[in-house]
């Protein structure tokens, strides 16, 4: 059995036997992912940021993977504590890219331009986006049906909105 793996069953030699399979990619087995596979087939990995000196900061990577070969690295914690989804460098606690930009879809059941959805525990959701060149939208909808459009409120309780405006 190659070393550098851990293997989780009951019996079996391969790894297709098992139900999961770790395995630390890289050269000599040093590498920087731990590849999670079933069935004998790849399916995610989390990484370690870093080098091996000491002196760096460390993080931790959360990746997916594609037809049991292609990898794509979908998340990102930083030893600041900032996580990035979409993004390899996180400006702050939470930097969110969806590396798509549009104005916001008016009908069916996917948002396909928004970058961040927030639903309740009814149908409604805030989903935000971008248009591009520095626009955004912020959309109130029923995620079962987009064109059906609820109300945003601002300070609903009390208090002042200023727009274009610093007082």
């Amino acid at each position: 059995m190659p070393s550098g793996r851990i293997l989780a069953a009951i019996s079996g030699t391969t790894m297709s036997d098992h139900p999961l399979y770790l395995d630390r990619r890289g050269t000599n087995n040093v590498g920087t992912e731990v590849m999670m596979a079933m069935g004998g087939f790849y399916k995610s990995a989390i990484g370690v940021l870093g080098t091996n000196t000491g002196t760096d900061d460390g993080g931790v990577t959360f990746s997916t993977v594609a037809n049991n070969v292609t990898v794509s690295e979908r998340m990102r914690i930083q030893a600041s504590g900032n996580v990035g989804i979409g993004t390899s460098g996180p400006r702050m606690k939470l930097n969110v890219d969806s590396g798509v930009s549009g104005a916001p879809v008016t009908s069916g059941t996917t948002q396909t331009y928004g970058a961040l959805s927030i639903e309740g525990n009814d149908n409604g959701v805030l989903d935000i986006g971008s248009y591009g060149s520095g626009k955004y939208w912020v959309q109130v909808t029923d995620k079962t049906d987009l064109s059906v459009e609820y109300d945003l409120l601002l300070q609903p309780n009390v208090g002042n909105v200023g727009i274009g405006t610093t007082a």
